[in-house]
């Protein structure tokens, strides 16, 4: 597991998003704490003298994250937003130079998250991330288990596809009634509410 650094201006960079931004990068940053530290996101490419690019939200604006991982940390240096496709070499620059002027104490991922969280907007526009993100898991498990693909289950529902994608997107907006025929097509007879389901 390694821990996420954040660099103070890369915290100002954080802060200064609308919330709902904020919210997405912070769930992106906690799983890459919580997955042995594996960098994920919409791209992830290696740059110049250890440091990557990720590309971790693509609409409506192109959000990017400049990190220089370690064995035991993520120092999180820059984040931004691009119109190009490649990050600009002053980017890069100034991502190490930023790395460079890192200097102890410097504030966790747990403790940017803790300051946050004195927000009520914040926890509660988290907390509803972290819900979607719990059924997402739902449906994908129910799909798998089922040996299903979302494509099957549009056809057993009677829908299209994108309808399927963008129920699966944010399934906390299906109906009960929606999410029960999800429930019956991958074959969960016991399906009884939406909270249940998450724990069966």
């Amino acid at each position: 597991m390694r821990t996420v650094i954040f660099h103070d201006k890369a915290e100002h960079e954080l802060t200064a998003l609308l919330l709902p931004t904020q919210v997405t990068l912070m769930r992106q940053f906690t799983r890459w704490e919580t997955t042995s530290g594996q960098l994920a996101g919409l791209q992830v490419l290696p740059l110049r003298d250890g440091l990557f690019d990720i590309k971790v939200i693509d609409y409506p604006k192109t959000r990017r994250v400049l990190v220089y991982p370690t064995q035991t940390h993520i120092f999180l240096l820059r984040i931004f937003i691009t119109a190009t496709p490649n990050v600009h070499r002053l980017e890069v620059t100034r991502a190490h130079q930023r790395l460079k002027d890192m200097k102890p104490p410097c504030r966790t991922l747990e403790q940017v998250h803790a300051t946050a969280l004195q927000n009520p907007a914040y926890q509660q526009a988290y907390e509803a991330a972290a819900l979607i993100e719990e059924y997402q898991a739902v449906l994908a498990r129910w799909r798998t288990e089922a040996g299903i693909t979302s494509a099957h289950v549009a056809a057993r529902m009677g829908t299209t596809t994108s309808t399927i994608a963008r129920m699966e997107k944010n399934p906390t907006r299906m109906s009960d009634k929606v999410l029960q025929h999800y429930a019956l097509v991958c074959g969960v007879q016991d399906y009884l509410s939406p909270i249940n389901a998450l724990h069966k």
